[in-house]
């Protein structure tokens, strides 16, 4: 879904870069191979992109179980939702506090 000149899910990967991570893993079925050939590797970002491939679509977080190298402490993101959300802050102060989970939300 572009937003101007940009997709929404290349904006949340441009505001990962900024704050830090470098590593992302994209979980894709639909549109899969448009999806990966826009990202590749995550080079142009500076960072390092990998693909979760779902065979048929799984929902939101249940393609987590497809992933085998997921860290103890992640931050799970939809990739059509935009923030200005500090995420850096947030990941930190969730493994800070050592929490099972941290939810961010807002009032709209």
């Amino acid at each position: 879904m572009p937003l101007g000149d940009c997709p929404i899910l290349e904006i949340l990967i441009r505001q990962l870069a900024r704050y830090g991570f470098s590593h992302v893993t994209l979980a894709v079925n639909h549109q899969a191979d448009i999806i990966r050939a826009f990202f590749g590797d995550g080079a142009k970002w500076n960072l390092q992109i990998d693909y979760s491939f779902e065979s048929e679509p799984l929902s939101t977080i249940a393609p987590l179980r497809l992933i085998r190298d997921l860290p103890e402490d992640f931050l799970l993101l939809n990739g059509d939702v935009l923030t200005d959300l500090n995420f850096a802050k947030l990941y930190e102060e969730h493994v800070r506090h050592g929490r099972l989970f941290t939810i961010a939300g807002t009032s709209r």
